[in-house]
């Protein structure tokens, strides 16, 4: 598992999943706050208080933090979204599965984070190209296909 974004969402995010048993990659696009990470095993601008668990990494860059994931969770605000989907499309392995923890819309073409990846990816991958939106609150809800937010 990948997470990309390490704000205090996606740290959070990243720390739940490796308290889980997952082997979990935590990815930043600001190499300085990557590096104060690694060596603090926690985030001390956003989540001071939270060590981050054995089994959370922080990757040194985005092909290696993409390297063999199962499943990449976007953690970034929806300005950002497109260009963060832009910088991984290159090292994003045809079984990657991608979600994200994004809400709102992208302001310059309105569209929601599930139409602006579906446009982008098309059916590249063999999964469902985006299968699941992680709904902020909690982390049994996810968005079904008709941008419902359920419980799993």
């Amino acid at each position: 598992m990948t997470v990309i974004g390490a704000g205090s969402w996606g740290t959070a995010l990243a720390i739940l999943l490796a308290r889980e048993g997952h082997l979990t990659q935590l990815w930043s696009r600001d190499a300085a706050q990557l590096d104060a990470m690694r060596s603090a095993r926690r985030n001390m601008r956003y989540l001071p208080d939270a060590s981050f668990p054995e089994s959370l990494q922080v990757a040194a860059d985005l092909a290696q933090a993409l390297e063999g994931a199962r499943d990449a969770l976007i953690a970034v605000p929806s300005h950002a979204f497109r260009a963060t989907l832009e910088g991984i499309k290159p090292y994003l392995a045809p079984h990657t599965r991608i979600a994200w923890a994004t809400k709102g819309f992208e302001v310059e073409s309105g569209l929601l984070p599930h139409r602006l990846c579906g446009r982008f990816f098309g059916r590249r991958h063999p999964e469902p190209y985006c299968p699941a939106n992680v709904c902020q609150g909690s982390r049994r809800w996810f968005a079904d296909r008709d941008d419902r937010c359920v419980s799993r």
